[in-house]
């Protein structure tokens, strides 16, 4: 699972090949709602490892595609992750974007991993 700390929303994501193959999502009782603008916000492993990049001011390696915009560059005023001890994925990752702006952060945190 997949929790955005901005919006009050958690993705079931499901990747297969490398691309998303199904999202589902909860509200924050856990049941499922039918909010298909916000389909396209889901994002896989690979996604927040490209923002955990950016937001360090690095580029992206050739191929990777960013997912979503925002309207600062990198690098971020503050970058936050941890990362999980065995497998290496991100469990959680937050990103002040600008010192002296507000609501611009983005925070997720990564939950129920499942290598399928």
């Amino acid at each position: 699972m997949l929790s955005c700390f901005c919006l009050r929303w958690t993705y079931d994501v499901e990747v297969r090949n490398g691309k998303v193959a199904r999202v589902r999502i909860l509200d924050g009782n856990g049941r499922p709602v039918r909010r298909p603008a916000l389909e396209n916000e889901a994002r896989t492993v690979d996604d927040l490892f490209a923002e955990l990049l950016r937001a360090e001011g690095d580029p992206l390696p050739a191929g990777v595609v960013e997912h979503g915009t925002t309207p600062f560059a990198g690098p971020a005023a503050r970058v936050q992750a941890v990362f999980d001890p065995k497998r290496g994925y991100p469990l959680s990752v937050y990103v002040d974007w600008s010192a002296r702006a507000v609501d611009e952060e983005t925070g997720y945190l990564m939950s129920d991993f499942e290598t399928l």
